[in-house]
């Protein structure tokens, strides 16, 4: 970040936030780490993000159910 770039918070959230950068960087920081992102990175970072938690949501609605997660499928348990 140079001396004339300009932050933007886009985002806040308990542990920290989501900021964009006048020079085109995304910065996503939680609690003392801060992760400088293209947009690009960005997009496959919270991509990622959302496949583990809906991986997590579908494995607890799913042992609830008498299933577990095996390999990349559900089986019964």
């Amino acid at each position: 970040m140079s001396e004339s770039c300009i932050r933007k918070t886009l985002a806040t959230f308990p542990y920290g936030n989501i900021q964009e950068c006048s020079c085109g960087g995304y910065y996503v920081t939680f609690g003392y780490v801060t992760l400088r992102l293209s947009y690009k990175e960005l997009k496959s970072f919270t991509e990622a993000l959302e496949s583990v938690v809906n991986l997590v949501e579908s494995d607890s609605q799913a042992t609830s159910r008498g299933f577990r997660y095996k390999g990349n499928s559900f089986i019964e348990s």
